[in-house]
């Protein structure tokens, strides 16, 4: 019943879309990239282990899939879709291999059953009034308790509320509360509230590349594996 309910309410697609013999877009309804762009190519430096921690494993062995194909130069990553650009000024000339096609669309599809299959998890970041404050709502039970207040540092005291949100839920708040900048943490059932110090920012890239917001993102896929996040 469940299954027939959630094929009424999204269905995967996938859309091609031609711009000349050396470039093709692909276009779905599934996050695939988890920035506004970001390009690949043979001249630029980024590693698999790079495009994993930003995108996961599915968008990062789809890139590695692609550099392998012959003549692929540019790589797009956007947050719903992909574009490939061939090398036009290759000698011998390069033709469009299909390929390039079938890597694409197991890796979106393998993103929608992520996302919208039994094992998918699923958190809606919303911002407030407050710009200390963010909330990540999600689908997926992360704790035991109607609701349990921390601060930082967590104490000894603590341990009590920890044992009482479930082991998911303490390892969560241990670990947002060992990221520099965090200072207070709501869990409730669907719902994590997190505070930051004043003298901090959600947005601001730390010497590794990464937004305290990242940083965030990562704790939730460290603690219940398989999670995707879209902006409230």
């Amino acid at each position: 019943m469940m299954m027939r309910k959630r094929s009424m309410e999204m269905k995967f697609k996938f859309i091609r879309e031609v711009h000349n013999e050396h470039s093709t877009s692909f276009h779905t309804n599934v996050v695939v990239g988890k920035g506004e762009i970001d390009h690949y190519a043979p001249w630029l430096s980024c590693s698999y282990s790079e495009i994993r921690a930003k995108h996961g494993q599915t968008v990062a062995d789809m890139v590695s899939d692609l550099r392998c194909v012959r003549g692929v130069h540019d790589i797009f990553v956007k947050p719903y879709g992909v574009s490939v650009h061939l090398n036009w000024s290759h000698t011998p000339a390069v033709r469009w291999d299909e390929k390039i096609d079938r890597i694409v669309e197991r890796a979106f599809r393998q993103l929608y059953e992520e996302q919208f299959g039994a094992s998918g998890k699923k958190v809606v970041v919303k911002g407030s009034p407050n710009p200390r404050r963010r909330e990540f709502c999600t689908k997926f039970e992360v704790s035991k308790s109607l609701i349990e207040h921390f601060y930082r540092p967590l104490r000894v005291s603590s341990e009590e509320y920890l044992d009482v949100v479930g082991p998911d839920g303490a390892a969560l708040v241990t670990r947002l509360m060992e990221l520099p900048g965090v200072v207070e943490v709501f869990i409730e059932p669907h719902e994590v509230t997190v505070y930051i110090g004043e003298a901090f920012d959600w947005t601001e890239r730390n010497d590794d590349g990464q937004t305290l917001e990242d940083k965030i993102k990562k704790a939730f896929e460290q603690v219940f594996g398989n999670v995707w996040f879209v902006t409230g």
